[in-house]
């Protein structure tokens, strides 16, 4: 039973539309969410709680507690690292949820800043030492390749920072599963990275398959996404009326019928 707790986003990552499309950020009452949550709890234990930035509610500890004593099992859409605190972590496992997601999106600092990311390694190693701390099952973290200014050392960097939350966990937790998500950069419109280009496929999939092959002997499940489907999600979020053309030829949601109307409509990808 999804909840949105909050709306927007004051973080402006230069990426990111929730920060920029989505001003100023609206806080849900906890009344209000305590209410939704009592609704739902009538059709099932599971609560997630929704926002751009969640656990930026100044009142998100109260309101996971209240929700975890009232017999629900709270689950977070995607977190910041340094907004992880031992309270809330000790809430949601007594609540029975067992994963964590989130999202650096790079493993080097220098990029950080340079998409407009404050998160610091420390913050989110701390975040690994909750994770194992208090059982956490699976850690699931989130990254983009192919982020303007990015450089092959970005991607070892991420390399060298999923093995060393790895070495974390895996001192305290022998069972706690690492996930990666790695995600093509999509130039949004309305944000500060918009006239950045997609990169090109063939470099996408070589920076993917090298951050798969150096983690695959560690036991660490890499997902990347799938760059076909960017391609359609960058073209949809920066086309013109041109696309209109392409929505009435789909009959089916395949990328197959994707470039097919692509074709048909002549519209230019590249461009």
């Amino acid at each position: 039973f999804l909840i949105e707790a909050e709306r927007g986003c004051e973080r402006g990552c230069r990426f990111c539309l929730a920060g920029h499309a989505f001003k100023p950020m609206r806080y849900r009452s906890v009344e209000r969410i305590v209410n939704s949550a009592a609704r739902g709890l009538n059709l099932t234990r599971k609560i997630g709680l929704v926002g751009a930035a969640i656990l930026d509610h100044p009142q998100i500890e109260d309101i996971v507690v209240d929700l975890v004593e009232r017999g629900a099992q709270v689950s977070c859409s995607s977190i910041r690292g340094d907004a992880l605190t031992e309270n809330l972590v000790k809430a949601l496992v007594k609540g029975g949820n067992r994963n964590l997601t989130i999202a650096p999106e790079t493993g080097s600092v220098r990029l950080r800043k340079l998409i407009g990311k404050d998160l610091s390694n420390e913050a989110i190693f701390n975040a690994a030492h909750l994770v194992a701390k208090y059982g956490i099952k699976q850690l699931k973290l989130y990254f983009m390749i192919g982020l303007p200014h990015e450089e092959e050392q970005d991607i070892d960097e991420i390399i060298s920072l999923v093995l060393e939350v790895r070495d974390i966990v895996k001192t305290k937790s022998s069972d706690c599963h690492l996930v990666l998500n790695i995600s093509p950069f999509i130039p949004k419109k309305g944000t500060p990275f918009f006239r950045y280009p997609m990169a090109r496929p063939e470099l996408l999939k070589s920076r993917a398959a090298k951050i798969k092959a150096s983690l695959k002997s560690k036991n660490i499940e890499v997902k990347p996404e799938s760059i076909p489907w960017s391609t359609v999600q960058t073209v949809l979020s920066r086309g013109d009326e041109s696309i209109a053309k392409v929505l009435s030829l789909i009959k089916k949601n395949t990328i197959n019928n994707w470039e097919a109307a692509f074709k048909e409509a002549h519209v230019d990808v590249d461009y």
